[in-house]
């Protein structure tokens, strides 16, 4: 005998299994080869049946069952045609049952539809009224630390001295040519307040002198010399060593450079630098005189003045 309930759904007697077959409604945790008692069934077909429902216009519709199977039981993937879904989701009027059990078997109306066990998937939103506290919160906590540093900087400012203020007052008399001086000293102004008292009784007030004048700029115009005669070196200064001789002109020795030297000494100064004009046109490669470059005539010039 079947064993109904339309609250938790249908079940059956119990008949084993080793199926693997499992129930695809989300949560429901039914397999032919553990729940003996409950029926598997596989979707509707596409476009096979169809069930009458009113929309929200009161007017009637008549929809896929299975586009509806799927949208009852929420599930949001493509229906394959393996997909089961177990008794415990429909009603014991959703099935027909023959009158003698030994002249047929149960089964699942064409027009049935799952509404027992559907799953839930409602997504927990937070209330807005709670949102709402949490704000109203934030925003009272901000005031006070606005307040609590408005409250410090005034308690600061207050503790400051006033400046207007006297806070001791010291009274010094003199008394010279036979008249009476005073000189009122104030912590907060250090300078004296000097009054006289003639003779006829009346105070008069002299106030410090303050030397108000401001020192006039003074502008001096400084100049730095970058360049001078005096600072050029002479050729004949760099050369120090035989070394450095033989690098800048090619000469050996200064014994060379001093034979050099005795020769054009002989010549006068005319003659040499016409001898030196019709080197320099004879070309670069006919300037040598007495195994001498370029570098040791310009060593020679510069000796011979």
């Amino acid at each position: 005998m079947e064993n109904t309930d339309d609250s938790l759904g249908v079940r059956f007697s119990p008949k084993q299994s080793k199926s693997k077959t499992f129930c695809s409604v989300y949560g429901c945790n039914s397999k032919a080869c553990k729940n003996f008692d409950v029926r598997f069934h596989y979707f509707p077909k596409q476009s096979e049946n169809f069930i009458k429902i009113q929309n929200a216009f009161g007017v009637d519709e008549k929809i896929d069952s299975r586009k509806m199977w799927q949208k009852v039981l929420k599930i949001g993937k493509s229906i394959t045609e393996n997909m089961q879904v177990c008794s415990l989701h429909f009603k014991k009027s959703d099935y027909f049952f023959p009158e003698n059990a030994s002249k047929g078997k149960r089964r699942l109306k064409k027009n049935a539809l799952p509404s027992c066990n559907l799953p839930c998937t409602e997504i927990k939103t937070t209330s807005s009224t709670k949102i709402n506290d949490d704000r109203e919160k934030r925003r009272i906590q901000r005031d006070k630390k606005k307040n609590t540093i408005i409250s410090d900087n005034e308690a600061t400012n207050n503790e400051k001295p006033d400046s207007s203020a006297r806070l001791t007052t010291t009274e010094l008399t003199f008394d010279f040519d036979g008249q009476r001086n005073s000189v009122v000293l104030d912590d907060t102004n250090p300078s004296p307040v000097t009054s006289r008292e003639n003779n006829n009784g009346s105070v008069v007030a002299m106030l410090p002198e303050k030397n108000d004048e401001t020192p006039a700029k003074t502008f001096i115009d400084v100049g730095i010399q970058v360049k001078s005669g005096d600072l050029v070196t002479d050729f004949c200064d760099v050369i120090k060593t035989e070394k450095k001789l033989n690098t800048l002109t090619g000469i050996v020795s200064f014994d060379i450079l001093n034979t050099i030297l005795d020769v054009f000494k002989l010549c006068s100064l005319k003659g040499f630098a016409l001898y030196f004009s019709k080197q320099e046109s004879r070309g670069a490669h006919q300037r040598h005189f007495l195994s001498v470059d370029d570098t040791s005539f310009k060593l020679v010039k510069s000796l011979l003045k």
